[in-house]
């Protein structure tokens, strides 16, 4: 597992309400890996990878075997072994914290996107760009891209804890020599650098 994207420049994408599939796409045509985060994988069906911590989200919103190719990476343990899901899952040992891991068990950082930057890391990423990672509502007070989810947990009473572990973890990725740009179109998040998809793609 350790060093299989071994100097790749990497997209993860956050399902804030910024997001627009086109900056994933681009990243894709522009040869990085993209790894998209729970339903985001509805904006680019054609990402390398798709992460969801959370078992009820994987329980209640998957995407169908033909809908999405690439691998799925889940941290959830509560899995029944007669679980056709379980079949189609990549499970990565994680612990509390919100630090940088040098081999598995990587830290939660409390987030799904915290644990597929932490991946991505592991796997040898030189360079990661976020986007979607707006760590806010919007002005309508809308959440995610996609709308809220229904009988799921809403992120927004627990976001500044999502913040923190960035920022803790920031200074721990310039120690490593991994770079990281901050794309999204609207952020909460100041600890990376800020630039458009296009100029993080020049």
């Amino acid at each position: 597992m350790l060093n299989r994207w071994k100097g790749e420049t990497v997209c993860i994408a956050a399902s804030g309400p910024s997001l627009d599939s086109a900056d994933l796409w681009e990243a894709r045509d522009a040869g990085c890996k993209v790894v998209v985060v729970n339903d985001t994988w509805r904006a680019c069906p054609a990402a390398d990878v798709l992460y969801a911590a959370d078992y009820a989200w994987w329980a209640s919103r998957a995407p169908p075997a033909d809908s999405f190719k690439g691998e799925r990476w889940t941290t959830s343990k509560a899995w029944p072994a007669s679980s056709v899901l379980l079949k189609m899952l990549n499970i990565v040992e994680t612990k509390t914290g919100a630090d940088l891991a040098t081999e598995p068990p990587i830290c939660t950082g409390s987030n799904s996107t915290f644990q597929a930057m932490s991946l991505a890391v592991l796997w040898g990423a030189r360079r990661i760009i976020f986007t979607g990672l707006d760590l806010k509502c919007d002005a309508a007070g809308k959440d995610h891209w996609h709308g809220s989810y229904e009988n799921l947990r809403s992120p927004r009473n627990v976001l500044p804890t999502f913040i923190q572990a960035f920022n803790r973890v920031a200074p721990q990725l310039v120690a490593r020599g991994v770079e990281v740009i901050n794309a999204s179109r609207d952020t909460a998040l100041t600890c990376f650098p800020r630039m458009s998809m296009v100029e993080a793609l020049a």
